[in-house]
């Protein structure tokens, strides 16, 4: 196996940096991980009792499922539908066939009412964690990135440790923002076996295989839409699909993100005016001074 098969198992030395930017590799070279990717997943099945994929329905998840075919009846492929659309819904369960497969259910509302819409820009006072034994002024904001870790990967990773899973497996590549590369105690092995591809590495592989992708990737939004309103994800692209496939949920994204902006540009008031008078104080010193 090459080191690139076994990147991201926990039992590796893993580091935090992803790899140095470099050309994209061509079909041969790819061709050759591929088949190392093969031939550790089936060293893999081996080893341990319990394998898990982790599958979105995306280009990378859906790479791997595809190159595991030949070894489908012995892993469980895992996904978990935290309010996903109706085409991505029927996609990931259209391609889950043929083995075994298992659909975990986000309750995403019950997180919203406990810990408030999720938002890239969140004021400390707006979080509920940081409680205080005064009454929050309005409901909370939650960080989106707390938002996607309790209600996308949460249930993925309470049901992998109710079932005894010694391996899961995940598509996730360096630079994407993931923290599953970080050299941190895990419950279980992890493997990324894409960890130093490229994005167009993948979308080319894909390309090659022909693995069925949901349509939005054809439509100028490559990627999984896990939750079919997010008012934290804002992406042109996103909107422009959902507003020419499913207008409802766009509306409704629309209408919790101005919920959430004006809840933001309310909290962050007080600073503004606070500094803008701090300002005109140092203004007039110094023409006093001067």
């Amino acid at each position: 196996m090459t080191d690139e098969a076994t990147a991201g198992t926990s039992q590796l030395s893993v580091s935090t940096a992803g790899p140095t930017p470099r050309e994209d590799r061509p079909n041969d070279d790819l061709t050759f991980h591929e088949h190392a990717i093969v031939t550790a997943m089936a060293l893999h099945l081996s080893e341990h009792r319990h394998i898990v994929l982790n599958y979105s329905g995306g280009a990378e998840s859906g790479l791997l499922l595809h190159l595991f075919q030949p070894f489908r009846e012995r892993f469980t492929v895992v996904w978990n539908n935290p309010g996903a659309l109706p085409h991505e819904a029927e996609h990931v369960r259209r391609q889950a066939e043929g083995g075994p497969f298992v659909e975990l259910v986000s309750d995403r509302e019950a997180y919203w009412r406990n810990n408030g819409l999720p938002s890239h820009l969140v004021p400390a006072g707006l979080m509920t964690l940081f409680p205080e034994d005064t009454p929050m002024d309005g409901p909370p904001l939650s960080p989106y990135k707390a938002c996607c870790a309790v209600v996308r990967w949460k249930p993925f990773l309470d049901w992998s440790i109710a079932n005894g899973v010694t391996l899961r497996i995940h598509g996730q590549r360096h630079g994407e923002g993931t923290a599953r590369f970080l050299a941190c105690p895990k419950p279980c092995s992890e493997w990324g076996p894409l960890a130093a591809w490229t994005r167009a590495e993948v979308m080319r592989r894909v390309a090659h295989h022909r693995v069925a992708l949901p349509r939005q990737y054809a439509e100028g939004y490559p990627t999984s839409m896990e939750c079919a309103v997010c008012p934290a994800n804002l992406d042109k692209a996103r909107l422009a699909f959902l507003r020419r496939h499913y207008p409802a949920e766009h509306a409704e994204t629309v209408r919790l993100a101005e919920e959430v902006f004006r809840r933001v540009t309310e909290a962050y008031e007080w600073q503004r005016d606070a500094l803008t008078a701090a300002i005109t104080v140092r203004c007039s010193l110094k023409r006093e001074a001067g």
